[in-house]
């Protein structure tokens, strides 16, 4: 698709619609609840260390650079005989989420110098804005050309120029963050200012802008988690921008990201909290050498070793390793080896085996008389309702509201908002849920692997044994 103009900001035209500022509400509020959980972490580390880590994760993911979290831990640890280029890829994103942290933190602003390095720092080369003609965006399936962003370096400057004011100079426009965030998003992204990793470059950016504008402390919010639920919208609806100037389901599908994630987000906050509180009335009534900095590595690093112990404690190499052998033989902690080194994992206890279980026992009992079952004939004939039509069941409901003489005696409004209420309930759960299942999977993955290859050893073991006739089985 060629022959689309990218105008200079900012718009003339007024995008914020009714349902984009109800929508916006939502949005504020859901964040302001994460930031004010966010504040009772001491260590700001151990969340964008875990948090940050899972948006680069997902950021990577939705340009097809694929990995584990077992991969991203371990790629962290710097273990001889470990390689992974994706994973290396997902630390690169981490580093250069990092770095704009820092030079917002410091600077209170947001320069394209500062995106030239973050973009460096994630693809480690110096290349900086486009100079060469001939980047087009295609359908990743057909080939087919779908968008030319500009091409010459000195309009591809200016526009650059023009949102680097946007974004700093909130005199330009008279704009919610959250909406001006969509737009800034959407601005660079039609830029395509780079020769490569504009869109994880795009995506620092949002989570960096909601820190500048006080909406968030640290830069947890991994939005990617709702781009790739939803990743053909996402493409869709940019595209609905430059070809038809929809704003409105393009504004609104990011909103909805930021409420949807934040709730998320404060759910896996709260877990973490809770998690180390446990850790540390273990630690604390059972071990002469607790202390806040061990607790505070334990969960800033998903996986530790000795030396990271003895930087954050300020200790020897024996008394780190002291330190978590002990954790290890009692349980606390997994000792695994990876080529000639030891790195440690937090494992659940038989009184959280025990918690868990009897949490899902009570989960099952709250929906057994409120959930059913549908047979596979049945869930192909109901099928799903996309976010897209999840938006106009929004915008039907919202007209219904403030028009009630509209709405024809074939629909049961009453019945409608106890299905709309029902759906939102449900919704919720199931993205704590799966959440919670996506983490399970992946730790699963791991052990099953650990299993398999020590499986593989023994029996290697046993028939090398048999074939020198040492003995008998």
């Amino acid at each position: 698709m060629n022959g689309i103009e990218i105008k200079k900001l900012p718009f003339s035209t007024d995008i914020e619609t009714k349902l984009i500022l109800r929508k916006v509400a939502f949005a504020h509020r859901a964040l302001a609840e994460l930031k004010g959980l966010v504040a009772t972490i001491p260590n700001e580390n151990i969340l964008i260390n875990t948090l940050g880590l899972q948006e680069a994760k997902d950021s990577s993911e939705i340009e097809n650079i694929i990995t584990t979290q077992d991969d991203i831990y371990k790629s962290e640890l710097n273990l001889e005989g470990f390689q992974s280029l994706n994973a290396k890829e997902v630390q690169n994103y981490i580093a250069a989420l990092k770095r704009g942290f820092s030079l917002i933190k410091r600077k209170k602003c947001l320069t394209n110098n500062d995106i030239i390095e973050i973009q460096s720092e994630l693809e480690k080369n110096n290349a900086g804005f486009r100079k060469v003609s001939g980047t087009a965006l295609k359908n990743a399936t057909t080939g087919e050309v779908v968008y030319t962003p500009p091409q010459d370096y000195d309009t591809i400057v200016d526009l650059m120029s023009n949102l680097e004011q946007f974004i700093n100079d909130n005199s330009m426009a008279d704009l919610d963050p959250l909406v001006k965030m969509a737009i800034i998003h959407y601005q660079f992204e039609s830029i395509h200012p780079f020769y490569d990793g504009n869109g994880r470059t795009g995506r620092i950016i949002n989570v960096l802008y909601l820190v500048m504008n006080g909406l968030l402390d640290l830069p947890i919010l991994y939005m990617s988690r709702y781009i790739i639920r939803n990743k053909s919208d996402y493409y869709k609806l940019l595209q609905e921008v430059r070809e038809t100037n929809n704003w409105e389901n393009w504004i609104l599908y990011l909103l909805n990201a930021v409420e949807q994630i934040s709730k998320e987000t404060l759910l896996l906050v709260q877990e973490i909290k809770l998690l180390m509180n446990e850790y540390k009335i273990i630690l604390r009534e059972n071990y002469k050498f607790y202390s806040h900095d061990l607790l505070n590595n334990l969960f800033k690093h998903p996986y530790t070793k000795i030396e990271f112990i003895e930087k954050d404690l300020g200790v020897s190499r024996i008394t780190a390793s002291k330190y978590l052998n002990k954790l290890a033989e009692d349980g606390l902690l997994k000792k695994e080896k990876l080529g000639s080194s030891n790195y440690y994992v937090i494992v659940l206890t038989e009184e959280e085996e025990n918690a868990l279980q009897e949490a899902i026992n009570t989960i099952n009992q709250v929906l057994k008389e409120k959930v059913i079952s549908l047979t596979p004939a049945e869930r192909q004939k109901y099928g799903n309702v996309s976010d897209r039509n999840k938006l106009l069941i929004d915008k039907c409901k919202d007209y219904m509201d403030q028009n009630p003489e509209t709405i024809p005696h074939v629909i049961d409004k009453e019945e409608f908002e106890r299905d709309y209420k029902v759906r939102k309930q449900l919704e919720q759960s199931i993205r704590s849920f799966t959440r919670i299942i996506e983490k399970m999977k992946d730790t699963k993955t791991l052990v099953d692997h650990d299993n398999y290859h020590a499986s593989v050893a023994y029996y290697r073991y046993v028939k090398l044994v048999v074939s020198h006739k040492v003995c008998k089985f």
